[in-house]
């Protein structure tokens, strides 16, 4: 039974046969823009943003 991986830029696609399972991890990039005005992203804040979405998807 075989086991098939393709990377891409956008994702990783991994086929495992002998479990029956498709496995899509997708990559991410966040452009931190902030309005005028306002101050620039701290990484807490990030990192907070990017669990809150992680949780939701």
């Amino acid at each position: 039974m075989g086991y098939i991986s393709k990377y891409t830029d956008e994702m990783d696609i991994h086929i495992e046969e002998y479990r029956n399972t498709i496995l899509v991890q997708q990559k991410w990039k966040y452009n931190w823009l902030n309005e005028e005005g306002t101050s620039p992203w701290r990484y807490i804040e990030k990192n907070e943003f990017h669990n809150q979405a992680d949780k939701l998807i």
